[in-house]
């Protein structure tokens, strides 16, 4: 039920080129991906993009089935880097961390941190307390200031750098470095 209203969306094409801008990855992880709008949008205009997804009935639905892998961020066995072989130099979180459990967040940032062997830019969005997002949906766990979030990243060991003014959703967007 939570995904019957996900459609791709011009949004995803125009954050991908964004990102490829900015970024210049080659090889992308997109954690929480859900039916996979960004992975599809990423890998359509030419940067090798694969995604992990919790949900069974999104992966099996997904956009782009042959670069989605069912997994969960806080089990560090599910993550794609194990299941793929792959080394990202950017990883997405968009819309995720704030529907983890607050004792799981410790465990899902140190995976994450621990999938950027050779890469070091993490990508996310999160609504923070202020933005309405946050309370709209039921299935949000983590309400925190965007302060407490950086501070979150930072004790993570992560550096964090300002999102560029011009990336869609710059209120909600969060860059890290390794």
């Amino acid at each position: 039920i939570y995904y019957q209203n996900r459609t791709l969306e011009l949004k995803h094409f125009i954050d991908a080129i964004q990102w490829k801008d900015y970024f210049r990855p080659k090889i992308v992880l997109e954690i929480g991906c859900g039916l996979g709008p960004r992975v599809l949008a990423l890998n359509h205009i030419g940067i090798n993009t694969f995604g992990i997804e919790k949900n069974e009935w999104a992966v099996k639905n997904s956009y782009i089935p042959e670069k989605i892998k069912q997994g969960d961020i806080i089990n560090n066995h599910d993550l794609m880097w194990n299941k793929l072989n792959i080394s990202p130099d950017l990883i997405i979180a968009f819309d995720v961390l704030e529907h983890i459990d607050y004792e799981h967040l410790d465990i899902a940032l140190d995976n994450i941190k621990n999938c950027l062997i050779n890469g070091k830019n993490l990508l996310i969005s999160i609504p923070v307390i202020g933005d309405p997002n946050l309370l709209l949906d039921k299935t949000h766990k983590i309400k925190e200031t965007k302060e407490w979030w950086l501070n979150k990243l930072i004790e993570h060991g992560f550096k964090v750098k300002e999102p560029p003014t011009w990336f869609n959703f710059t209120q909600q967007i969060i860059i890290a470095e390794k």
